[in-house]
């Protein structure tokens, strides 16, 4: 990025470069910073999760969570020493309108439909919107203990075209719904692993590396297509969680929360705010 053209050789910006040489690519760089809050503080604010630990390197999981802490710690002396606060002070009508942009074209029904055809619920639903992810979206989950709320990170090629976004959400939210499927039929799913050769090629570009990770980013065709009926509320500033507990009442609908480039936690869920990524 312009912007930080001056700093090539910066702690953080190395660091990334060994952490992404390990395969610390893709969709793990999208979600790291959302369990911190933004910058430049980076607290921790949910926990590492065992998917995004295990994309890291070392001989075992403390030594992998201290690489990825070690990281984050030189990324808050990048957001000081780079002036990350003024580019995001110079940006913030740009991240404004493209919030804007994914907000109005969000249909109604989404997450509703989703958990209709998977059979069960999750807490909240969050839009990230990120001009550093190229044209991929990623679909990372976060959680607490059995508070779960489900992220689409996406560019904002997508917010031109409001049946890219109907087309994205479900997939890259169905994403946490399959996985617990897959984990759960294992057996099932490897009478299939035959048919992995010929698309391996293809996945593999998509960081799909093996069948299992192949399956659990699958989400039937079927739930791409719901648009069941859901009193839910499309641009509500956190992602639906009440204040006193982190479950959805009985009878209530899910709420989708669209924001900027990353997220921090309140006591009540998801706070939107206009971030960008933590690798830049």
């Amino acid at each position: 990025m312009a912007w930080f053209k001056d700093h090539p050789d910066h702690p953080a910006v190395l660091a990334m470069g060994r952490l992404a040489q390990s395969g610390f690519r893709f969709d793990a760089v999208a979600s790291l910073g959302l369990s911190f809050s933004d910058p430049p503080d980076l607290e921790p604010v949910l926990p590492l999760s065992d998917y995004l630990v295990g994309r890291g390197y070392g001989l075992d999981r403390v030594e992998k969570v201290s690489r990825l802490l070690e990281v984050v710690e030189l990324a808050r002396r990048f957001a000081r020493e780079a002036g990350f606060g003024a580019y995001l002070a110079a940006k913030s009508q740009d991240y404004d309108a493209l919030v804007q942009a994914v907000r109005g074209r969000v249909a109604p029904g989404i997450p509703a439909a989703l958990e209709v055809y998977f059979g069960s619920r999750k807490d909240g639903y969050l839009v990230v919107v990120s001009g550093l992810v190229g044209k991929h979206a990623y679909g990372p989950r976060l959680s607490d203990g059995d508070w779960t709320c489900l992220v689409t990170i996406m560019s904002p090629d997508a917010t031109i075209d409001a049946s890219a976004i109907r087309t994205i959400l479900p997939h890259e939210w169905g994403h946490s719904f399959v996985k617990p499927a897959i984990e759960n039929s294992r057996e099932l799913a490897g009478r299939y692993a035959y048919l992995y050769p010929a698309v391996r090629t293809a996945m593999t570009k998509q960081n799909y590396g093996n069948l299992e990770r192949r399956a659990r980013g699958a989400c039937p065709a079927g739930c791409h297509g719901e648009d069941r009926p859901a009193q839910r509320r499309s641009g509500d500033r956190r992602a639906h969680a009440p204040a006193g507990g982190r479950t959805r009442p009985s009878g209530t609908s899910p709420r989708c929360t669209t924001a900027g480039p990353s997220t921090s936690r309140t006591a009540n869920g998801i706070r939107p705010s206009r971030t960008s990524s933590r690798s830049s």
